[in-house]
């Protein structure tokens, strides 16, 4: 059977896009799979409820994450949005994703991700179970397919090449041979499947998508009219197959339109659109449709002359198309003939609402597309380079300038993709902070050859469903640069002591307007503290009632090592004391002392050893302490006059701990001996009878501050004991009774 032209009319443009915004045509995955595993930390039982902890896709990165190194909220999950989280962040650093269409379906009461990834199943067979229409490699039967209620629906099977001659005899070349063959998440090539043709079979959400290669010259086609490629599909019972409704009919009644797979109530639940073809030329009357017959086989008819010609650039692929009809994610986003950016006015527009990171600033927004450039109604296939698209959103328009767009400078059919493609400039920069709220990105569909279809209908360019999304990336409040939890920790080595120093917080992000809780009662932003003042810190409350910590550590240079430097109420005085590793020209020590830890007065001076390399302990009293809390500090004065000063030591006369506290008393099983212990050490508790016998002794080995200690008493006889807690300045008692 000759090959005819078709006989239908079709409007050409020949103005193609001159500016582009570079994307990428589709490169499947045949070669292997996604790990996929699980992850579980124990920042996401934290952040993630417990209910969820259970659900299949915990601690898994679901498919067209925005992010690699985080993980989602699963329990944020609606029909089209995802939430996600920077790992290691602890919930400061969130990702909002939206998609337009469904990317989740529920089972067992739970929302599944939309994936149609391939999977091994077992020897031989690959499977994407999550979706509508789930499909599958069978390498051992040598087909494809789709599942519904478990019926399959098996394409490419037992796939059958036949030589047409001239006088209309056929020649079979036998069914495909599958044995040289590589498979990955996205589908299989089969290498050589007939000599000098490869078949590649890629697989989508709700669909299967054929190509036969034809990478050189074939020798075998001399008196040969046409390749009929023969598939045996098989559909369960009560399925039949019709022609489509775009009748596309040549001369000789060579039907080149669809064909729709029915079920019993006569719904489309499958179609094979038109199949077209395509070289490397990058002559676009050198792309055909050709034309399929249904006896008892499908059969797909290719020209010899297409393949012959003298003007072909090989490889050569002939490219039919299975789709899903009848799912929740099937559908398209339509292009506009000669729309907004090929000279004429107009596009398809789609809107797509994002909630923002909740208590958040947008630091960033990326989005990913997907459109497809196929047959559709005209006698020449639709180029990559044909369509193109913008992104506008309350900051503008995304690609900039104006006469820009997202396209693949591809001249030739295929899918042509966009990937975390950085759009905040144009489209995020001006969003700036919210606690809550949803910004509204519209998509902008343009294209420029043959306007059969209609605007904005079943043209030959469109965007799948669920293949465009716009992510929101943003951080909430953050001090001091910290952006894993927000809380910043500053050391600041000063100089001198002698100094002062301003502190900032450096706050970051989160929802101005920022309040201020300085450790020393102040609320301004920045203050400014001694530069022997030790450590500060202040909490940052935004506008969300988010609060973060800033911690300082100021430190000036001391001539005097000092190995510590401690103070403990004696009651009637307080007892200061301090060791030093080495000191260097150092003439003298001051005590001083203040009752806000800012303005200091001397109370009292010891001498120094002035040059030393050995440990050395001093000590001062001060007999008239104040009596509320105190605080105390070193001025270190050497030889020259030059002073230096230590950490400041604070004391509260007024604790209710400053004694020795048995609770309860009497007792009778136990009894917590609660004492607030001036430094960190070791320190001697004795119990003692009214005689002296001692009846418990312990070394304690306690940190600074209140602790207690638990006692067993049940072994004591009735009667009172004298507690002695014994630390190196003072022996504090107490009377305790057992009853």
């Amino acid at each position: 059977m000759k090959y005819l032209v078709i006989t239908l009319t079709c409007l050409f443009s020949i103005t193609f896009f001159t500016t582009f915004s570079q994307m990428s045509p589709k490169a499947y995955n045949y070669n292997n799979f996604s790990e996929g595993g699980q992850e579980i930390s124990e920042e996401m039982l934290d952040l993630i409820p417990s209910d969820y902890h259970n659900h299949p896709e915990f601690g898994k990165l679901p498919y067209n994450a925005p992010c690699d190194d985080c993980f989602e909220l699963i329990h944020k999950r609606t029909d089209t949005t995802k939430m996600f989280v920077g790992k290691g962040t602890n919930g400061t650093h969130f990702y909002s994703q939206a998609t337009l269409g469904l990317v989740h379906y529920e089972k067992d009461g739970r929302l599944l991700t939309y994936d149609p990834r391939l999977k091994p199943l077992s020897s031989g067979v690959y499977k994407s179970e999550n979706q509508d229409t789930p499909t599958f490699i069978d390498i051992n039967e040598e087909n494809t397919g789709f599942e519904i209620n478990n019926k399959q629906f098996k394409f490419n099977n037992k796939l059958e090449l036949y030589l047409i001659k001239e006088d209309g005899a056929e020649v079979s070349l036998g069914i495909a041979d599958w044995s040289n063959h590589t498979v990955g998440e996205e589908g299989i090539k089969v290498i050589d499947a007939w000599e000098g043709i490869d078949i590649t079979v890629s697989f989508g959400l709700d669909k299967i998508k054929t190509n036969y290669v034809i990478d050189s010259p074939l020798d075998y086609l001399d008196d040969i009219a046409e390749l009929k490629f023969s598939d045996n599909i098989i559909l369960p019972d009560n399925y039949e197959m019709e022609e489509g409704d775009d009748e596309l009919i040549d001369s000789e009644g060579n039907r080149f339109g669809s064909y729709d797979i029915l079920n019993s109530q006569g719904e489309n639940v499958f179609k094979i659109h038109k199949a077209f073809g395509y070289d490397k030329s990058e002559i676009k009357e050198r792309s055909r449709s050709f034309y399929y017959e249904l006896d008892e086989t499908f059969n797909l008819f290719v020209p010899v002359d297409w393949i012959t010609s003298d003007s072909t650039v090989f490889p050569l692929t002939i490219d039919p198309l299975v789709t899903s009809t009848g799912t929740q994610t099937a559908g398209w986003m339509s292009f506009f003939y000669n729309g907004a950016w090929c000279g004429g006015a107009g596009s398809c527009n789609y809107n797509l609402t994002v909630p923002k990171p909740a208590n958040s600033t947008i630091t960033g927004t990326t989005m990913d597309a997907v459109y497809e450039s196929l047959g559709g109604y005209c006698a020449a296939t639709c180029w990559m380079n044909e369509a193109g698209f913008k992104v506008t959103s309350p900051c503008g328009i995304s690609p900039a300038p104006a006469a820009t767009f997202w396209s693949c400078n591809a001249p030739n059919p295929g899918t042509c993709t966009a990937a975390g493609f950085d759009v905040y400039a144009e489209l995020g920069s001006c969003l700036g902070a919210a606690c809550s709220g949803n910004v509204t990105f519209q998509i902008q569909n343009s294209y420029c050859f043959c306007s059969l279809g209609g605007n904005c209908g079943d043209n030959c360019q469109w965007m799948p469903n669920n293949t465009w999304s716009m992510t929101l990336e943003g951080h909430t409040l953050e001090t001091l640069g910290n952006t894993a939890t927000g809380n910043g920790t500053e050391t600041i080595n000063t100089s001198d002591c002698s100094g002062s120093t301003t502190l900032d917080p450096d706050v970051l992000n989160g929802v101005p307007g920022y309040t201020y809780s300085w450790s020393n009662g102040q609320t301004a932003s920045t203050i400014n503290v001694s530069n022997a003042s030790g450590a500060h810190t202040v909490d940052v409350t935004d506008a969300c009632g988010v609060t973060r910590t800033a911690t300082f550590e100021v430190n000036c240079p001391l001539a005097v090592t000092l190995a510590n430097f401690t103070t403990e109420n004696l009651g009637e005085s307080v007892f200061v004391e301090w060791e030093t590793k080495t000191e260097r020209d150092n003439d003298y020590f001051q005590i001083l002392r203040s009752d806000n830890g800012e303005t200091f007065e001397v109370i009292g001076e010891v001498d120094g050893a002035g040059n030393s390399n050995s440990p050395i302990n001093y000590s001062f009293k001060d007999k008239k302490p104040l009596n509320n809390i105190s605080y105390y500090q070193l001025a270190i004065v050497d030889i020259n006059g030059e002073t230096e000063y230590s950490s400041i030591e604070s004391v509260n006369r007024l604790s209710g701990n400053t004694a020795l506290q048995l609770i309860p008393n009497p007792a009778s099983e136990k009894v917590d001996v609660v004492f607030d212990f001036p430094t960190s050490g070791n320190f001697d508790l004795i119990i003692s009878d009214m005689m002296g016998n001692k009846v418990f002794e312990d070394i304690l080995s306690k940190e600074k501050g209140t602790q207690n200690t638990n006692v067993n008493t049940s072994q004591f006889r009735s009667g009172t004991y004298n507690v002695q807690l014994i630390t190196k300045n003072k022996v504090y008692s107490a009377k305790l009774v057992v009853e």
